[in-house]
């Protein structure tokens, strides 16, 4: 009995949950802000997902392929995510499989914290998915990410796809940890004790 109560537990702190699923169905903000309303939730312990595309046109201009100009189409998403208080992001994938555009055409990646600190500024790899884009574990708060189109060698019109897969776990308090220890520590001696 005591054997299948602790498969059982095992297998409930095993299990990953899936959480935040946000796809854009809106055009999000076209510039980087602070704003609530462009918020696209709290990151919830486990799998979140967050897709959307950018649908615009490269110029051979200032701005290259993240023009403000009328008519160039979508060219930046921005919004906002939470990191909820007791939880920390511990991984962030990027995906841009399906992308087309001009010859030589690239795309940016930037997050920011509430205190426009940086904290990722990449190239998004075109057609491929990026590695773990954290260099460490990102704490409770809120981040700013922007995707936008960069430049291009040729002018023309751009549609990159995007997924950006966050992971996030509990932040164990140290009080969780040491009655763990102490319960694998009695469990040890009471089998020690039977066995005797």
């Amino acid at each position: 009995m005591m054997n299948r109560l602790i498969c059982a537990a095992l297998f409930c702190v095993t299990t990953v949950a899936n959480a935040l699923t946000y796809v854009e169905s809106v055009d999000l903000p076209d510039n980087m802000s602070l704003d609530p309303s462009a918020s696209v939730g709290a990151l919830d312990v486990g799998s979140n997902t967050v897709s959307g595309a950018l649908n615009g046109v490269c110029i051979l201009a200032p701005g290259g392929c993240n023009s403000a100009t009328p008519g160039d189409g979508d060219t930046q998403d921005s919004f906002l995510l939470t990191v909820q208080a007791g939880t920390q992001l511990r991984s962030l994938v990027l995906s841009s499989v399906g992308t087309v555009g001009p010859k030589g055409f690239s795309a940016n990646f930037y997050l920011t914290d509430e205190s426009w600190a940086p904290t990722v500024n990449v190239f998004i790899p075109i057609n491929g998915v990026s590695p773990n884009l954290l260099d460490r574990p990102l704490g409770p708060g809120v981040y700013s990410l922007t995707v936008f189109g960069q430049v291009a060698v040729e002018p023309g019109a751009f549609v990159l796809p995007y997924t950006l897969s966050l992971e996030v776990s509990a932040v164990p308090e140290p009080e969780t940890a040491v009655l763990l220890l102490c319960g694998g520590l009695l469990l040890a001696i009471r089998r020690r004790q039977s066995a005797a």
